[in-house]
């Protein structure tokens, strides 16, 4: 399957959600899959290359998550859409992990219009970003088209309380590979 990643965050920095979305990434691949990244995290961008994972810079502004941000999204969204819209032409994926919310808000519907899979990562803790987003109707309405992953039934619960359909939300936790601490075998 081809599958694509995207991502553009407010700020790309080192953390949880790279390290997920990084290992999510390396074993769909091991599993045979082609995987592919686009976006503007900085992180993801040089990250994935050097797992051998091709990628593709695309700047399309500030995601909706302030103030002005939620306010300017109204003028930005069309110029961002085409963007994004010509980016997955080029790409052609039969499935797509979205991890930030302008790429959900803009090309969900689309893509789910094509047959396309959509995956929606939940990785940050949910706060005023999301709560007192003007665009979160949207979201709301939105996520039943997809299926939302987030990391604990915590997280689940709170989506809920927020209008997500629990029969479109799945709880994955965060883990560790075993083998990375296994003790060593003794002689």
């Amino acid at each position: 399957m081809k599958i694509l990643f995207t991502r553009f965050p407010l700020e790309s920095h080192f953390g949880g959600a790279e390290v997920q979305t990084l290992s999510l990434m390396k074993g769909l691949r091991e599993r045979g899959h082609d995987v592919s990244f686009f976006g503007s995290c900085e992180v993801l961008l040089k990250e994935a290359a050097q797992c051998n994972i091709p990628v593709k810079r695309l700047m399309i502004g500030a995601p909706p998550v302030t103030k002005w941000a939620a306010l300017s999204f109204l003028w930005r969204r069309k110029k961002m859409q085409r963007a994004l819209v010509d980016a997955i032409k080029a790409q052609n994926p039969q499935a797509i992990f979205m991890l930030s919310l302008s790429e959900k808000l803009l090309l969900t519907r689309l893509a789910v219009a094509q047959g396309i899979k959509v995956i929606w990562i939940e990785h940050d803790r949910v706060g005023r970003w999301l709560t007192k987003n003007p665009w979160l109707s949207q979201l709301r309405r939105l996520s039943n088209l997809v299926t939302t992953v987030v990391v604990s039934t915590l997280s689940a619960s709170i989506y809920q309380k927020l209008g997500w359909s629990a029969d479109h939300l799945v709880t994955i936790p965060n883990g560790i590979d075993p083998q990375r601490f296994a003790a060593p075998s003794s002689m």
